[in-house]
């Protein structure tokens, strides 16, 4: 068994460390575990991409057409990436838009969540919106809809459970305080119940 997970965004939206938490994750439920991530020239607003890979797998590096989720923290870096789908991908989008540093300089138009859609169901209709910035708002934690992102990832799989995830936050995050801690951990359950909690 292996799994592929590609994580994109933009610099500042927590794309790395929502990698890491999925690794860490991985390895705590005893799968061998790889990861590596690429960034933009600028910090802040750059594009982002982590490669995510836990089961049988020997480099860290998700080869194209392979990819079994790609998790987007900003929707418009979504198309960017899709030479990592197939038909049988999962793809997660934070509804939140953010110009990159490169269509702000006018290197390119910013497409619409409609078109993003439409352009991704083309090869796979696998796709959820989801609204983990104006969640994260809601609780006062503007930039945390990454732990938003993994609950509704954990939710989606079957592989890692919900209960090591809560215990690798909970380790991760021991010394921001209980009540920053108990944020995180209320954003992660959101992101984790977002399809049980549309259904009622």
């Amino acid at each position: 068994m292996k799994k592929n997970i590609i994580v994109v965004g933009l610099g500042g939206q927590g794309v790395v460390k929502l990698s890491q938490l999925i690794s860490k994750i991985a390895l705590t439920e005893g799968y061998e575990a790889r990861m590596t991530s690429q960034q933009g020239m600028a910090q802040r607003e750059g594009a982002v991409i982590s490669h995510v890979r836990y089961g049988d797998v020997n480099t860290p590096l998700v080869p194209q057409k392979s990819a079994n989720y790609l998790i987007s923290m900003e929707a418009g870096e979504t198309l960017r990436y899709k030479k990592f789908l197939n038909k049988n991908s999962k793809i997660l989008i934070n509804s939140e838009k953010i110009e990159s540093i490169d269509t702000a300089r006018g290197k390119g138009e910013y497409p619409e969540i409609e078109k993003i859609h439409d352009e991704i169901k083309k090869q796979n209709r696998n796709i959820k919106l989801l609204p983990a910035k104006k969640i994260a708002e809601k609780l006062n934690l503007p930039v945390a809809a990454n732990m938003y992102m993994l609950g509704s990832f954990i939710g989606s799989q079957n592989k890692l459970t919900k209960e090591t995830a809560e215990k690798v936050i909970e380790k991760e995050f021991s010394d921001i305080g209980e009540d920053a801690l108990n944020k995180n951990i209320k954003l992660f359950e959101k992101g984790y119940n977002f399809e049980r909690e549309n259904e009622e």
